[in-house]
């Protein structure tokens, strides 16, 4: 394989952009650690959270491993469908830069029952009560495009299973901590992509 063919294949798009987008978290988490005066809840404080650590990081290590391996020793089948993926990869990556960005120092990654964050509802988070979570899904998805094995579609249906999960959970902090303003809130705007079905849930 030539290094032109090499860099242009949908699969490594795919694999830069996952591995850019775990490596922007890690960079955050070393720069946010020091003005908040500890993590941004990388190990949450309650112990359902702390376990979801359990699944979240094998299936991040798995993730960035398959769809390397994928572009190192194996080739796509549906060259259509991985380029459609790659698009999605960039896609993803590129929005989560900018609602990571908007978020500013509210930006978490786990909850902590004691601490009320401003509720952030501007933005992206007009269109989405959890844009990032979204996108991640998305960027799942689009890797499992990109790679097309077993392996990838497993982790995908543990990933967006999560997420979900993560999502509710986060939604039932929230109204404890910012009651009617997140009930109006949840009213008005979708749980992930504009246009779901999961206004109000």
């Amino acid at each position: 394989m030539s290094i032109g063919n090499a860099l242009l294949n949908p699969t490594l798009v795919g694999a830069v952009c996952v591995s850019l987008y775990w490596l922007i978290v890690v960079l955050k988490v070393i720069f946010i650690t020091p003005s908040l005066g500890k993590t941004p809840n990388i190990v949450p404080k309650e112990i359902v959270g702390g376990l979801s650590r359990v699944i979240m990081l094998p299936l991040i290590m798995g993730w960035v491993v398959l769809i390397w391996q994928v572009y190192l020793y194996s080739v796509v089948s549906m060259a259509l469908f991985a380029w459609i993926g790659a698009i999605g990869c960039v896609v993803a990556l590129g929005l989560t830069i900018y609602c990571w960005y908007y978020m500013g120092g509210a930006w978490r990654i786990g909850i902590d029952p004691k601490e009320k964050n401003p509720l952030v509802t501007g933005g992206p988070f007009k269109y989405s009560r959890h844009p990032i979570y979204a996108l991640s899904m998305l960027l799942m998805l689009s890797s499992f495009l990109a790679a097309q094995t077993k392996g990838m579609f497993v982790l995908l249906c543990i990933h967006w299973a999560l997420f979900f999960w993560e999502a509710l959970r986060e939604e039932r902090h929230l109204l404890k901590m910012h009651g009617e303003t997140y009930r109006s809130y949840m009213q008005q705007t979708n749980r992930f992509f504009p246009g779901s079905l999961c206004v109000g849930e």
